[in-house]
């Protein structure tokens, strides 16, 4: 948060998105984009000890986001801390790590607070991080006059996607298939226990749902100990190591895996060694992975039952073109509140300025009318002159500076806006009902 007085460096501040998503990291990045919140925090902690007071860490299973407050020469800072928190060399990921700044990278927050950037368009989990991440950042005292509104204006645009759209009818309903598909094979979920692997948010979805229908035995396994640890914690839940698959996978009805590092994960001869040991007890397979995890060959097994994305897609009947129509209303939704925001902000920005031309406009009004009051003719054209003298000055010594036609274009700007109904706003503000009347008439 900027300190009080210190107007002039934060308005050399400028709104900055540098991040890493599942779309331009590749595979052996993937696994790396979520942090739990310790390591959250100390991202946080990192960037105010390089001197930004302003900044949102957000992670997710498909995305490591920092949005910050920043200067230009901040930039390089920025990039480096996020490196550092994938544990790579700032080099080796360059064309991985994109930068979005000023309206992009607000339209790019609003995206992801509707989940229009998630693998699973439209899934509610990362409005959840995105919550929690701004919880964090505010308990550290990192959320001042840029971000707060912005986030206000993120949350208010999700459920405007939400109640507006029905975008996120596609993920409950595949997740609803799922579930449903998990009771007929296994009955009672209280009865079953289920593995997920992997951080995606499709996995994440799918194991929610089946516990929101009655599974209370839950593993999570993950290839760092660390990341499986953090997820055990969050879903209150235990992890296993990831050279216990086997141990894991035997006692597994539903095996849930959402890796998707672009290979196979499970193979079919996995999955049959576990069926043995299972003495053939059926086990549920769903791939929640894009590539998919799941070694095909396994749901051909028996007593194998393989689900991938486009299995519970079609069994959801949600067609393409329909899902294809809730984006694009989406996008729009999106679209419109980041230009709504925009208008607010430039208002924001210039209300300070047209308060204190105002004042002054005030100031040399009284003194007029307390010298010329009874003369209105004398009071208004020495008014008139008062008003313009600063202004013609200005004029001119921009004039003799080369500038004259960009003070011109200004004018033109500021005199000539005929749509701009927040200035109209403004000016009305400051009239007395009376003059409104005699306006309205003439």
């Amino acid at each position: 948060m900027q300190k009080t007085g210190d107007r002039g460096d934060a308005e050399s501040r400028r709104l900055v998105l540098v991040g890493a998503s599942f779309r331009t990291v590749g595979p052996a990045l993937r696994e790396r984009l979520f942090l739990d919140d310790e390591a959250a925090s100390r991202l946080g902690a990192a960037l105010r000890a390089g001197g930004i007071e302003e900044a949102l860490v957000l992670p997710t299973c498909d995305r490591l986001e920092l949005y910050a407050a920043v200067r230009a020469d901040d930039l390089p800072r920025l990039r480096a801390l996020l490196a550092q928190a994938l544990d790579v060399d700032p080099a080796s990921i360059a064309r991985e790590i994109y930068v979005d700044r000023d309206d992009a990278a607000m339209t790019q927050l609003f995206a992801v607070a509707a989940a229009l950037d998630s693998a699973v368009p439209g899934e509610a989990q990362v409005l959840g991080q995105l919550k929690e991440s701004h919880r964090r950042a505010r308990d550290a005292g990192m959320i001042g006059p840029l971000l707060e509104p912005l986030l206000q204006a993120a949350y208010g645009c999700a459920k405007r996607v939400r109640t507006e759209t029905a975008l996120a009818q596609h993920p409950v309903s595949m997740v609803t298939v799922a579930r449903n598909v998990a009771r007929r094979l296994h009955g009672d979920l209280a009865q079953a226990s289920a593995l997920l692997i992997g951080l995606g948010d499709m996995g994440l979805l799918l194991a929610e749902a089946l516990r929101a229908g009655g599974l209370t035995r839950l593993t999570v396994m993950h290839p760092s100990a660390d990341r499986a640890a953090a997820l055990a914690r969050q879903l209150g839940c235990h992890y296993r190591q990831e050279a216990e698959l086997a141990a894991a996978l035997e006692g597994a009805d539903i095996a849930i895996s959402a890796m998707g590092l672009g290979r196979v994960v499970l193979t079919a001869a996995t999955v049959e060694i576990a069926l043995v040991a299972r003495r053939r007890r059926p086990m549920l397979l769903l791939d929640a992975a894009i590539p998919g995890d799941i070694e095909p060959a396994a749901g051909s097994l028996d007593d194998a039952f393989l689900y991938g994305m486009d299995d519970l897609d079609r069994l959801a009947q949600d067609g393409l073109t329909n899902r294809q129509a809730e984006a694009a209303a989406a996008r729009a939704i999106v679209a419109e509140a980041a230009s709504a925001y925009r208008k607010k902000a430039a208002a924001r920005e210039t209300a300070p300025v047209l308060g204190r031309l105002r004042a002054r406009f005030e100031q040399v009004r009284a003194e007029i009318l307390a010298a010329h009051g009874a003369d209105a003719d004398e009071a208004t054209r020495r008014l008139l002159n008062r008003l313009l003298h600063d202004p013609a000055l200005a004029l001119r010594r921009l004039a003799a500076r080369g500038e004259g036609q960009d003070a011109e274009r200004w004018l033109e700007e500021l005199f000539a806006a005929e749509d701009d109904d927040t200035a109209q706003d403004d000016t009305d503000r400051g009239a007395k009902p009376e003059d409104k009347d005699r306006e309205a008439g003439a």
